[in-house]
Order: C-alpha cells, then sequence, then structure tokens
C-alpha cells in the first residue's frame, strides 16, 4: 500500500489488492529501507510503503501505475464540504534517500504558479504539504517549532513544475525561496494535471530514516481563483483539520509514517 489514510485506527482510500507481489528479500529490505522494524498503528495517520525499485521523476508517470493511491476531496479553504469538480488521487513511497510522491489533480481550469514569487506558490495551482518532526504530545494550539518545520509547495509551471520551501522561523512560516534540490514534472491532460516529484530527506532536515518513523504532514492541493490567478480559490488536503487557522499549529497534522510495504 502507497498512500494510505488512517483515521481512527481504521485506513482508508485505498484498495487492497487479494494477492500482490512475492515478499521482498529481506536483505534488500534492509538496504533501501533500514531496519527490520514494528510499523506503529497511528491514529490519524498516513502511511507510504518503501521503494525498492524508486519512481524515475520524467513526466512519463509510468512507475506509479501499479501504485495504490488515495483520494482526497475534503475542501478545507474556503471551509466547504466538498470541493465539486476539484479532487486528487496522491500516492508515495520513500527510501532512505528520498521521499517520492506523485498526484494526479481534476482541475478543470488550469492557471500555472507566478514563478517570480516561489514563496507563493501555494496561491496557484499546486501541490503542497506541511512536515516537521513528529508531533506527538503536542497540543492542538502548540506552534511551529523554527528551524523543524517546513511548508514545501510543488507549483505547475508553463513549462513542467518547480519546488520551493517556506521555513518556520519565529513561529510563522516565512517567505523562502525555491528548492531546486527537489526535482519535479509535470503534465496536463484534458481536466487537469499531474506532478511527481523526488524530495531529498536532506531538504526536509532529516537524516537518513529508517522503517517505522513518523513526522508531521499533511498532503494538500491548490486550486487558484478563477477571476485572478495569483490568489488561492480552493485547496483540498488530506487532512480535515488542515484549515488556514491549523496551518501554523502542527499539533494538528496529520502524522506521516514510514511503512516497509515494498
Amino acid at each position: 500500500v502507497v498512500l494510505a489514510a488512517v483515521v481512527g485506527g481504521t485506513m482508508y482510500g485505498v484498495t487492497r489488492p487479494d494477492s500482490g507481489p512475492p515478499p521482498a528479500d529481506p536483505a534488500a529490505l534492509e538496504r533501501v529501507c533500514g531496519p527490520a522494524a514494528t510499523i506503529p498503528e497511528v491514529e490519524n495517520s498516513v502511511r507510504i510503503g518503501c521503494a525498492l525499485t524508486t519512481p524515475v521523476i520524467d513526466g512519463q508517470f509510468d512507475d506509479w501505475a501499479s501504485q495504490s493511491s488515495s483520494t482526497v476531496d475534503t475542501e478545507v479553504f474556503p471551509t466547504t464540504t466538498t470541493a465539486e469538480g476539484f479532487s486528487a488521487d496522491w500516492a508515495g513511497s520513500w527510501d532512505r534517500e528520498a521521499l517520492y510522491l506523485h498526484a494526479r489533480v481534476t482541475d478543470p481550469s488550469l492557471r500555472p504558479v507566478d514563478e517570480s514569487q516561489p514563496s507563493q506558490f501555494f496561491k496557484g495551482d499546486s501541490i503542497s504539504f506541511e512536515f516537521g518532526p513528529d508531533p506527538e504530545g503536542l497540543s492542538t494550539d502548540a506552534g511551529l517549532r523554527n528551524g523543524q518545520d517546513l511548508h514545501v509547495m510543488i507549483g505547475l509551471t508553463e513549462s513542467g513544475a518547480r519546488a520551493a520551501i517556506n521555513p518556520a522561523v519565529k513561529g510563522v512560516f516565512t517567505a523562502g525561496d525555491f528548492a531546486p534540490e527537489i526535482t519535479a514534472a509535470a503534465a496536463r491532460f484534458d481536466g487537469g494535471y499531474e506532478i511527481e516529484a523526488r524530495v531529498p530527506w536532506s531538504a526536509l532536515g532529516v537524516d537518513t530514516p529508517s522503517r517505522g518513523a513518523v513526522f508531521g504532514a499533511n498532503f494538500n492541493v491548490s486550486d487558484a481563483a478563477f477571476t485572478n490567478k495569483w490568489a488561492l480559490g480552493r485547496m483540498i488536503s488530506s487532512n480535515p483539520e488542515r484549515t488556514g487557522a491549523n496551518q501554523p499549529h502542527p499539533g494538528t497534522w496529520q502524522r506521516l509514517v514510514l511503512g516497509d510495504e515494498p
């Protein structure tokens, strides 16, 4: 299973096949995914599997064809229940070098980001995710952790996709810049677009992770306003609690669990 939301101990948004490939060789798993570990069952979490074969970030997306995905369609801005005509299928995997993400977005009217304002990519058509250390034990009103929490944005551009990161400084996400260490590619189709990305753990401030590691994260998609391409029209998220007011409070974020399923 590649991107699975777990709420209240139950996994949502993923269809498990009746049968699959044979178990991976333990030595290969340890080399790519780190030592064997008991994968924690974490409430309100997203779990992704370790990738023995990593996707090539080339805008072709064939590497994702066999991967299970999770549908994201809960609108958190402005805050209605369902974002009509706007949804995304997210998938993810990881190895000890990087986090790999893919989103196929249904969006009938595309408006690329303004590349002169990388810190504002979330206002244009883009995918994004908050990321930081495991927020277990944080209160819902705890603030951002300086130098640890990040808002990573991958925007649709005229020629493909580009990534930018806004870091937490003095308890708020401040204007960041392009993140060239993140490799991203995009392609458009009738009624939407796809993005895939390779995000090195070093770009997230993480040393080499292993199976069972837990982080704080939300997975989001932005739709630019119809009347103004440089204003946020609506946002959907894997986390129904990811409102604008809750974004700077990691105690409200979901938790990302690194699994061992290839």
